[in-house]
C-alpha cells in the first residue's frame, strides 16, 4: 500500500522530535510487536494455493508527549504472507496529533474510531473499515481513516465529532485465494410461455469498483456519550459512505452461443444512520446493547422509487468469575445480532459481509490466568442461513513478553450460506508473538 507525502512528512517531523530536548525528559515511549503463524488447511481445493502457508507481521510504535497539551503518535505495519503475496503490505496503520485544550480535545491524522458497546458485532462502528483480505483474521486487522476529531468533556459526558474527507474502505480478498468466491458453471433462464426454465452455460466477471460521484466519499458523525445511575450510554447520528460495496448482478444471454455472461458490480453507496448503546451491571452480570437504524440511499440493491430502510440491533450479557478454576478465571459472553426490514428475504452474495449476522448467536468463553495463557473458545451460529464458525485456541506464556498459541478455525454449514461456502478453508495454526 502506497502512502501520500503527508504521512512521509509526519514521519519527518516525528524524527525531528527524537532529536528535540524533550527526550531528556523521557517524553517518547515506543513499542514493537512481532509475529509469526503457520498456517495448516485441512483442504486444498483444485486451483487455490498450497495446504499450508506462512505469515510474518512486524507492528512498531512511537508516542511522543509535547507537555501538557499535545502528543504524537505513528504505529507502522509490515506483513509478508507466503502464499498470499496480495497481502503483504508496508503501510502506516495510524499516525495522528492530539492537542489537549481544556475540555476539548482535537485529533487530526489517520486513527482508528471503535464506536458500540458490543463486543463482536458492531451496527454504530461506522468509521470501521476491515482488512478482510483473510475473514478469519479481520477481528485483529482494523484500518484507520484520516479524519478530524473533536472530542469535548463536560462532567461523565462528552459529544465526539468525526469527519473524514476521504472515506476509506474495508479491503476485500484477492481473485484465485480462498476467501474468492466460486461462482457457479450455469444460471437458471426463465422459460417463456408454457416452456420451462433451463440451465444455460455462464461466465461470471466482477465488475469495476465505483463510488458516489461528487463528495460522496465524504464521511461525517457525532457521538454523544454519558452516565446515568450506572448506565452507560450514548446515541450516535452519520452521514456518508459504507464500508463494503452493494453487490448488483448484470446478465446478459446470448442466442447464439447459449451463454449467459454475468457482471458482479460492486457499487459504493451512501446511507444516513441513527444508533444507540447501553451498558450497565445487574447482579454482577454485565448487559450491553446497541441497535441503528439505516437509511441507503443509491442502493442498487433497491428499486426504482422505493425506500427500504432497515435495521440492526446486538444484545449481550457478559459474566466474569475469578479464581473459578484454581487460579484461572473464568470469563463468558453471549450475544444476539439480528436485523430486520427488508433483509428477512435478501439473499446475500458470497462476499456480501454487510449481513452475514442479520440473525445470529455469538459466544465466547476463556479460562485463564493473567501471565500464563489459558483456553478460549468462540462461536458463531449463522440462524438466517444455517452457517457455523467454531474457533478453539490455547495459549502458554514461556517469558516476558512472548506468546505461543495453537488453534483451529473449523466453519461450516448450509452450502449457500456464507460460512458453509468458505467450509473449505477449515485449519489449523500455530502463532508466536513477541511484544514490549
Amino acid at each position: 500500500m502506497r502512502q501520500g507525502p503527508a504521512f512521509l512528512v509526519f514521519f519527518v517531523g516525528l524524527g525531528a522530535w527524537a532529536g528535540a530536548p524533550a527526550l531528556a525528559a523521557q517524553q517518547l515511549e515506543w513499542g514493537i510487536l512481532a509475529d509469526y503463524q503457520l498456517v495448516g488447511y485441512l483442504s486444498s481445493p483444485d486451483g487455490l494455493e498450497a495446504l499450508g502457508r506462512n505469515q510474518a507481521m512486524f507492528r512498531s510504535d512511537a508516542e511522543l508527549r509535547i507537555g501538557r497539551w499535545g502528543r504524537a503518535f505513528a504505529e507502522i505495519e509490515a506483513r509478508a504472507d507466503h502464499a498470499v503475496t496480495d497481502r503483504n503490505r508496508l503501510y502506516v496503520r495510524e499516525a495522528y496529533a492530539d492537542l489537549f485544550l481544556g475540555p476539548l480535545d482535537v485529533r487530526v491524522g489517520r486513527a482508528v474510531h471503535p464506536w458500540g458497546r458490543a463486543d463482536q458485532v458492531n451496527p454504530t462502528d461506522y468509521f470501521g473499515a476491515w482488512d478482510y483480505t483473510d475473514l478469519l483474521d479481520a477481528p485483529e486487522e482494523p484500518l484507520g481513516q484520516t479524519a478530524l476529531q473533536l472530542r469535548w468533556y463536560r462532567g461523565a459526558g462528552s459529544v465526539e465529532v468525526v469527519v473524514a474527507p476521504r472515506f476509506r474502505a474495508s479491503l476485500l480478498p484477492a481473485a484465485g485465494t480462498r476467501w474468492w468466491p466460486d461462482f457457479p458453471d450455469s444460471v437458471r433462464v426463465p422459460g417463456t410461455g408454457t416452456s420451462p426454465d433451463v440451465l444455460v452455460p455462464a461466465e461470471f466477471a466482477y465488475g469495476p469498483v465505483s463510488w458516489p460521484g461528487g463528495a460522496g466519499r465524504l464521511a461525517y458523525g457525532v457521538r454523544i456519550s454519558g452516565a446515568v445511575r450506572g448506565w452507560d450510554l450514548s446515541v450516535a447520528a452519520y452521514e456518508g459512505p459504507s464500508d463494503l460495496p452493494a453487490y448488483a448482478v448484470e446478465t446478459e444471454f446470448d442466442p447464439a452461443t447459449g451463454r449467459v455472461s454475468a457482471r458482479l458490480d460492486r457499487p459504493y453507496y451512501r446511507l444516513r444512520s441513527l444508533g444507540a448503546d447501553f451498558a450497565t451491571v445487574m447482579s454482577g452480570v454485565g448487559v450491553h446493547g446497541e441497535g441503528a437504524w439505516y437509511r441507503p440511499a443509491d442502493d442498487p440493491r433497491i428499486p426504482a422509487g422505493e425506500r427500504l430502510d432497515w435495521v440492526h440491533w446486538v444484545l449481550g450479557a457478559d459474566y466474569g468469575l475469578s479464581g473459578a478454576v484454581g487460579e484461572r478465571d473464568l470469563f463468558v459472553l453471549l450475544e444476539w445480532s439480528r436485523m430486520a426490514w427488508p433483509f428477512d428475504e435478501y439473499e446475500p452474495e458470497p462476499l456480501d459481509l454487510a449481513y452475514v449476522f442479520r440473525n445470529a448467536l455469538l459466544a465466547r468463553a476463556e479460562l485463564a490466568r493473567v501471565g500464563f495463557g489459558g483456553w478460549e473458545m468462540e462461536s458463531a451460529w449463522d440462524l438466517a442461513e444455517g452457517g457455523w464458525l467454531m474457533r478453539f485456541a490455547r495459549s502458554w506464556h514461556p517469558a516476558r513478553g512472548l506468546r505461543l498459541e495453537a488453534r483451529a478455525d473449523l466453519l461450516g454449514g448450509a452450502e449457500h450460506s456464507l460460512l458453509g461456502t468458505y467450509a473449505r478453508n477449515r485449519r489449523l495454526h500455530v502463532r508466536l508473538t513477541y511484544e514490549r
